[in-house]
């Protein structure tokens, strides 16, 4: 019996998947920061916005009733999302929700175009040295997780109503891909990374929908490449933070590879909380951690899924 592959297997793994699954997703996270003005920017772009109640619910819907119901796939439900911080505040943001926003591979490294009516923006990031990717599972095979531009040299600029942005620092990017919705398969997720000018610690904690334990994954880069660093003890100790309507971890700790402590909140909605940390690696070097905490799991509750959704169509009504 003939099949539909649900993905395609690209010849660089960082490149498209070209995901086709009903309620699969591919997003591409990338962000940098500049010391010298204290600005950060982050930037995520998605085929299948797997944070969206609404791409969430059609699945539902077309689990209900397969032969009734087309399925939704990944390409009807695109998304760029652009942050920008300065000295450790949310002061712009944008979301569009129409086809514009791209990421493409450079021979040496990733280059970010995101458009709107108010917007444009440009970022790449060259790797400041050559290695394989890592690719990882999270909670099965079904969702993966990528690392081929963990430290990179960042250069961008922000044209924003008139207004022109510059930065220049360091660079981190990451890409996710998955043949499901995530929101089924992950009550919290939390991830992030810690940049030094010479090394990398990248990290995923996952709580699957159900389940009672975290599972934890960390990949370290450094000169002789990137590592992936088993974990046989994680410890995440999840509370309320001021300014947050989401539960964030208070503390984390990865064996003795890394310890995050002090929380600052940066921005946050009712589902999602961006989060600086300190961190201490290998219980020596100190540097801050750039995280996200996310609830996946409320994007299907009713009341707080339409309350979701409507944040982010208000975003991109603004944005346009």
């Amino acid at each position: 019996m003939p099949t539909i592959p649900l993905f395609t297997q690209p010849a660089h793994s960082d490149d498209p998947h070209d995901v086709r699954a009903p309620g699969g997703y591919e997003w591409w996270h990338l962000d940098a920061e500049d010391e010298r003005h204290d600005r950060r920017v982050v930037a995520v772009v998605f085929d299948g916005f797997a944070f969206h109640p609404r791409y969430v619910r059609a699945f539902a819907r077309y689990r209900r009733n397969p032969t009734r119901v087309a399925p939704p796939e990944p390409r009807m439900y695109p998304c760029g999302w652009l942050a920008l911080y300065e000295r450790g505040v949310l002061c712009r943001q944008a979301l569009t929700l129409r086809p514009g926003a791209g990421v493409t591979r450079r021979g040496d490294g990733i280059e970010l175009n995101v458009s709107a009516a108010q917007i444009s923006a440009r970022l790449v990031l060259a790797r400041r040295r050559e290695h394989a990717p890592v690719e990882l599972p999270l909670r099965g095979a079904a969702h993966r997780w990528i690392v081929a531009a963990p430290l990179c040299n960042a250069e961008g600029s922000i044209r924003w109503e008139g207004q022109d942005l510059s930065f220049t620092g360091r660079g981190y990017g990451e890409h996710h891909y998955g043949t499901r919705p995530f929101a089924l398969d992950v009550a919290r997720w939390f991830r992030g990374r810690v940049l030094f000018d010479d090394a990398v610690y990248a990290f995923q904690v996952v709580r699957a929908s159900g389940g009672a334990t975290d599972e934890a994954h960390l990949i370290e880069g450094t000169a002789n490449g990137l590592t992936v660093v088993p974990v046989r003890r994680a410890s995440c100790e999840w509370s309320r933070i001021p300014r947050t309507s989401v539960a964030c971890p208070l503390r984390v700790t990865l064996d003795d590879a890394l310890q995050l402590h002090n929380p600052r909140v940066i921005c946050a909605s009712a589902f999602h909380a961006r989060i600086v940390y300190d961190a201490v690696c290998r219980g020596a070097r100190c540097g801050e951690a750039l995280c996200d905490a996310v609830h996946p799991a409320r994007l299907r509750w009713p009341i707080v899924g339409r309350l979701i959704e409507k944040a982010i169509d208000r975003l991109a009504a603004q944005t346009a």
